[in-house]
């Protein structure tokens, strides 16, 4: 669950690699946004458009395991 504090209104469109590392695009209130950064983090979950975006040109399994001990 999202906490009701944390604002839901920006949306990833995507990014490209540039000198010193990334120019990241986004929506926030349907604003266009973007915004140049060293790294790019993801922590949107399994379903993560981020990590689709990075991996479309890469085959990946359509099935993944979890082995927990």
């Amino acid at each position: 669950m999202i906490p009701n504090d944390v604002d839901k209104n920006s949306y990833f469109k995507g990014f490209v690699k540039i000198p010193g590392g990334y120019e990241m695009r986004y929506t926030y209130y349907g604003q266009k946004i973007s915004v140049k950064t060293r790294i790019i983090v993801g922590i949107d979950g399994a379903s993560s458009k981020l990590r689709n975006f990075i991996n479309k040109d890469v085959n990946v399994p359509e099935d993944n395991v979890a082995i927990q001990e």
